[in-house]
């Protein structure tokens, strides 16, 4: 949480770090909790078929420490920070081009709603298919973490741009949720203005990335597979 305030103050200058800290966590996390760091993640893991999926009991258990987290490094970098005006949801001021951040402020909250579940479906449909064997890419855990990691900024790469708020474009109900908590404290009722758009939308990619995956993405490798072990089969019988 601390580290996505300082990619806030630069975001584009912060990539290369961003994903070494990401595959850092990842890494280290991976065998003990998951490494999920978001409670779309989980949500996800909770909605699985069969592999990996989460007793409902824990994966609640998980959101709550992961909001629980956020929040409080959250509150941290804002005790640390000289200037708290970062933690203060601007009123007034561009956002993007011709937009604006104010209570008529259409656009921002419209390209919000599909911007969210977009970036979120793209993290959860690359953390599944990392997680279960007939879908990685590799057999090697660090090529699957780093592939995770990658995902999640290129994610949150696409998505530059679309608020400046810190709640926002972070893919991750957790801080978005945490943020917005430490925002109310900085700024009052206007710091949670968008807490329901940020902390709810990556659910509904998280949602459309597990169906995606179970339901098609694996019936796909399912079929080809099949395809691939008929030909072999083919092959030894004209031999």
């Amino acid at each position: 949480m601390a580290f996505n305030i300082s990619q806030k103050l630069d975001f584009a200058a912060n990539q290369v770090a961003c994903l070494l800290v990401l595959w850092v966590l990842t890494i280290f996390g991976f065998k003990i909790s998951g490494a999920h760091y978001n409670p779309a993640i989980s949500f996800a893991f909770m909605l699985r078929k069969d592999v990996g999926r989460f007793p409902r009991i824990l994966g609640f258990a998980y959101m709550g420490a992961q909001i629980a987290g956020a929040f409080l490094g959250a509150l941290l970098s804002w005790f640390l920070l000289v200037d708290d005006s970062i933690f203060k949801l601007p009123t007034s001021g561009l956002i993007y081009p011709n937009q604006k951040l104010d209570g008529s402020n259409s656009g921002f909250v419209f390209s919000n709603m599909i911007a969210e579940p977009l970036g979120a479906f793209f993290v959860t449909f690359f953390y599944l298919t990392q997680t279960e064997e007939k879908t990685m890419f590799s057999k090697e855990k660090a090529i699957n973490c780093f592939i995770i990691a990658s995902a999640y900024v290129g994610a949150r790469g696409m998505l530059a741009g679309r608020t400046n708020c810190l709640a926002g474009q972070v893919l991750n109900p957790a801080i978005s949720i945490g943020t917005s908590l430490t925002q109310w404290f900085a700024q009052g009722s206007v710091g949670i203005k968008y807490i329901w758009l940020f902390g709810l939308f990556p659910f509904g990619g998280a949602l459309v990335g597990v169906l995606f995956h179970e339901f098609f993405y694996k019936k796909s490798q399912e079929v080809l597979e099949s395809a691939e072990e008929d030909e072999d089969n083919d092959t030894l019988l004209d031999k």
